[in-house]
């Protein structure tokens, strides 16, 4: 089992290392609207070759809408729920298959700046696309023999089986015989 476990660490590092680097997107909204930019436009069409790299490598995009707080909760999953809906939208557009998308409301529950004043609650009017190219990959099909890999100790690693099983190593998660935590390199075999 520990050999299987550590040809699967090897090889979400290998992959992981290879896949193209997809950060969060963010798209950002005015006070109760879903209305997408012209310049936010331009920012999702300098990213579709991003999108279908993604699709391409059967992952989903993911568009999660969110709202400031202002209004009641059904209001805001509504609104949040048109946002996201409607960057889904201008994706499908550009030809982006409806079945790639993941579209996910969120409303206020999940701000990333305070909600008190009027700077925090327009960061917090936006979508987020996201793909889970790097961090979720699905290596159930591989099978390798013995062998030895090298990687640097410091460095957590996450992959998600296709079942859904998460595995996660977090950072200096190796301690040597005295209990000390190993840095640098290591090896197994």
């Amino acid at each position: 089992m520990k050999k299987l476990l550590f040809t699967y660490i090897f090889l979400f590092l290998f992959v992981s290392n290879n896949a193209q680097e997809f950060k969060n997107i963010e798209i950002n909204f005015n006070s109760n609207s879903f209305e997408i930019s012209n310049e936010d436009k331009i920012n999702l069409d300098s990213n579709f070759q991003k999108f279908t790299t993604v699709i391409k490598n059967d992952k989903k995009i993911k568009i999660v809408g969110h709202t400031d707080n202002m209004g009641s909760l059904i209001e805001n999953q509504k609104l949040s729920l048109k946002r996201a809906n409607e960057v889904a939208n201008y994706l499908i557009e550009k030809g982006i298959s409806r079945d790639k998308l993941n579209v996910i409301e969120k409303n206020y529950s999940s701000p990333i700046e305070n909600n008190n004043n009027e700077e925090g609650k327009a960061k917090n009017r936006r979508v987020v696309i996201s793909t889970n190219l790097n961090s979720e990959l699905s290596i159930y099909k591989f099978r390798e023999e013995e062998s030895e890999y090298i990687f640097e100790s410091n460095k957590g690693l996450k992959f998600t089986y296709k079942s859904g099983t998460t595995i996660e190593v977090p950072n200096d998660a190796f301690i040597d015989k005295k209990g000390i935590i190993v840095q640098g390199e290591i090896t197994l075999k």
